[in-house]
């Protein structure tokens, strides 16, 4: 055993003062537990079990008191098997009689001597299954009488008191609870009066288990991380915090382990001399504060708060003063819970929905994604924090950055249709009956107010070289190198988390053994995706059933004239040395001959392939993605290329006009529609990942591709190579709406979720500099 997690009460002290909790043999006089004179108190503490297994107890104030110490577990440590694995969550409402929030939900107070069951497994974030216990922070307010309450098990008898409420204040404590075999919990109040109760979630346990996948409780001697009045942890400022103000401290250094190994810390939180009475909030740096209390202080008492705190990435901690007057703080830690080994996650349908970024802030991103590449041995991925919406651009924790200057970035961003999911069924235009030529003139660049984006800087463990490397390595490892090889499908860098995720059909011991052995906890982490089928490219053998043309149009069947396959075109190309079709690398090689289709099955215009990055036994061996230029033959009747992609289903003759390239790279959360020429117009495509490396069922490593996520109808074999695009208004006479060039498809998977894999059309520029062939709007 390593830890306890205890509660201690002191009951009717004669005196203000405080306890220190500590093992026998380590003596600290940082304060575990602060009381005031005639009034009980309970706090929670894991408390570090050495090898004497005794626990001791210092009294701190002038007078006596009793005290009581409740067992509510234990902790293996690191030689022991077994045991729960805890699962952090972000703090949210369980349950509050104030508001509603619950289930069932009430909006009166708990009753005198009463008693409240309500459902705990299947809410806020604890699965419905498979938890055994749940963090918890509790306050009881409103009450007008001295009392206790107990939460327990909903089918076990009210045991001893959970937290013990005084009239005319607020209390708050931390408790891990069990949970019933129905996910359900009770509370009893024990005393006549009524009070209104807030219990908030700060994660849970799993049940048994042998494999250690999850993170392990590391406890620690009590070390302070911050202390207002003697300045350690705040750069020697000794103010107090003032109201509404916040302080943020390094909180995982003492672990010994990266900050993003770090699941959570059990702090000890101290609020001492407030001014006026509130409540303080403690979350991880740079995330929105969840207006949620940790620890409550009444005016002039000092007051402690146990709590399971989720560190930011780069391993601070944000505690912020909801109330009026100012507080001193002191924060010491009690341990962490560290993952040690490489950390396994299901996939959730939250994955498959990730919140859209703005143009402006999507454009912002770019250019510290360019900053990024231009200094990878520096530098880590910047990402967009959802939670605050601020640009993060993050740096190895033993690097000194070259710019972090401000961003300038337009105010007006090109409208691009990437906000739009519901554009399936629009009207476009009849396919002509003569060539069109395309606009050869300049894009222009409209002028307008600019704003300047400010990066937040962190230090973070692993820079962009490093994950790059292990992004490009590990799909490529064989059984012989790794377990279980066979059951990775991607791999892609999570930038908030700075590591890289791969996702598995399947996971094992050895795998995970063998991950951890290699690339070590910080740097990787796998999400299983057992519902999905594998992914693979999209060129088909079967003859496709697109409406026939004689040109090439974005999104017609295209005959691999080598050897009878059929893949879709994409969009038409052009720069100094002519016009191309794009198409996907692995549709074809250098050399083969490719025919648009026409209902006779002859072939209307020919083309050959000239340059490509896709090796079809490697897969992407130059530059990003999957791609294959056609340079298209000129017959007789004339140019054979065409600015339109077709718009509907897998036999419509209507059409889209081509507006142009998209003006930025796809961001996650944007929407975007493919067109091949088995499945037809697919819209609805939610962007999840932007520069991920897939495995191809078939064969083949893709590499740096956009990844998007629908569900219903997915695309199918024969669609690689058709265009991804979005769709805009131009609102001329010739049609309502055209579509803004966005991506190449590559290949896909099915299963619950749809996945497609496209080349972006900005990594076109890559192997060949021009830009799409664009319908001349006059």
């Amino acid at each position: 055993m390593s830890a306890a997690a205890l509660t201690i009460q002191a009951y009717a002290p004669e005196r203000w003062g405080s306890f220190t909790v500590y093992p026998s043999d380590v003596p600290t006089t940082v304060s575990t537990a602060t009381f005031a004179g005639g009034e009980a108190t309970t706090v929670a503490d894991f408390t570090r079990i050495t090898g004497t297994g005794k626990v001791t107890i210092v009294n701190k104030s002038a007078g006596a008191t009793h005290v009581a110490v409740a067992v509510r577990g234990y902790f293996l440590d690191a030689t022991g098997e077994g045991g729960s694995e805890y699962r952090p969550l972000a703090t949210s409402y369980l349950y509050d009689t104030r508001f509603g929030h619950g289930a069932p939900a009430r909006t009166t107070p708990v009753p005198g001597n009463g008693e409240l069951t309500f459902e705990a497994a299947g809410r806020e974030g604890i699965p419905a299954s498979g938890a055994t216990a749940v963090a918890v922070n509790i306050v009881a307010m409103d009450q007008t009488a001295h009392g206790f309450l107990t939460l327990t098990p909903s089918d076990v008898t009210a045991g001893a008191g959970v937290l013990n409420y005084v009239p005319g204040e607020a209390n708050s404590t931390f408790y891990v609870v069990p949970l019933s075999a129905t996910g359900q919990l009770k509370l009893t109040n024990h005393h006549p009066g009524t009070l209104n109760v807030s219990i908030t979630v700060r994660g849970y346990f799993t049940g048994s288990t042998t494999d250690a996948s999850g993170p392990r409780y590391k406890p620690m001697n009590t070390k302070v991380l911050a202390d207002t009045l003697t300045g350690v942890g705040t750069d020697g400022d000794t103010s107090p915090i003032a109201a509404g103000a916040s302080l943020t401290f390094e909180a995982t250094g003492a672990s010994g382990a990266p900050s993003n190994t770090v699941a959570a810390a059990a702090l000890n939180i101290d609020a001492r001399t407030p001014v006026s009475a509130g409540w303080l909030s403690v979350y991880a740096s740079g995330s929105k504060d969840p207006n949620i209390s940790s620890v409550v202080f009444d005016e002039g008492e000092t007051n402690n708060g146990f709590d399971l705190v989720v560190p930011g990435v780069d391993g601070r901690i944000t505690i912020t003063n909801h109330s009026t007057g100012t507080v001193h703080l002191q924060v010491s830690t009690r341990g962490y819970f560290i993952h040690t080994r490489v950390e396994v996650f299901p996939a959730t349908e939250a994955d498959d929905n990730p919140p859209p970024i703005s143009p402006v802030n999507s454009a912002a991103l770019q250019e510290a994604e360019e900053r990024a590449e231009g200094d990878p041995e520096t530098m880590a991925p910047p990402y967009h924090d959802t939670a605050t919406g601020r640009l993060v651009t993050p740096i190895g924790a033993d690097r000194v950055p070259v710019d972090q200057s401000p961003i300038q970035v337009a105010e007006n961003q090109p409208d691009d249709g990437v906000g739009d999911a519901s554009v399936e069924n629009t009207p476009g235009m009849e396919m002509p009956t003569e060539p069109v030529e395309d606009d050869l003139d300049p894009v222009p660049v409209e002028s307008g107010p600019m704003r300047t984006i400010t990066p937040r800087t962190i230090f973070v463990p692993n820079t962009t070289h490093e994950l790059q490397r292990i992004q490009d390595e590990v799909l490529t490892l064989d059984t012989t190198q790794l377990p279980s090889a066979d059951q990775l499908q991607s791999a892609h860098i999570q930038a908030a988390k700075n590591r890289v995720v791969i996702e598995a059909f399947s996971v094992n011991d050895a795998m995970v053994d063998a991950l951890t052995a290699r690339y070590g906890p910080s740097k990787i982490a796998v999400r299983v995706i057992s519902d999905a089928e594998p992914a693979d490219a999209m060129c088909s053998n079967g003859i496709m059933n697109r409406a026939c043309s004689h040109h090439f149009w974005g999104g017609s069947k295209m005959a691999t004239m080598e050897n009878g396959s059929y893949c879709t075109m994409g969009f038409m190309w052009r720069n100094s040395y002519g016009r191309f079709g794009l198409t996907a690398g692995h549709c074809g090689q250098k050399g083969h001959w490719f025919g648009s289709w026409v209902s006779s099955g002859s072939v209307a215009a020919r083309g050959v392939g000239v340059k490509t990055g896709w090796n079809p036994k490697v897969g992407t061996v130059y530059g990003r993605g999957d791609l294959l230029f056609v340079n298209l033959d000129y017959t007789s009747d004339g140019q054979r290329s065409s600015p339109f992609v077709f718009n509907g289903g897998s036999a419509t003759r209507n059409i889209l006009p081509v507006k142009g390239r998209a003006s930025r790279r796809p961001r996650v959360g944007d929407y975007v529609c493919s067109g091949g020429a088995t499945k037809g117009d697919l819209c609805g495509w939610k962007i999840s990942d932007t520069s991920i490396n897939v495995r191809y069922a078939s064969g083949g490593l893709v590499k740096w591709a956009v990844e998007a996520k629908r569900k219903g109808v997915c695309a199918a074999g024969g669609d690689s190579g058709g265009p991804v695009f979005t769709k805009v208004k131009v609102n001329t006479h010739v049609t309502e709406w055209g579509a803004v060039a966005q991506g190449i498809i590559s290949g896909g998977g099915g299963g619950k979720t749809c996945r497609l894999y496209f080349t972006s059309i900005h990594d076109v520029q890559t192997l060949a500099p021009g830009d799409v062939q664009r319908y001349p709007f006059r």
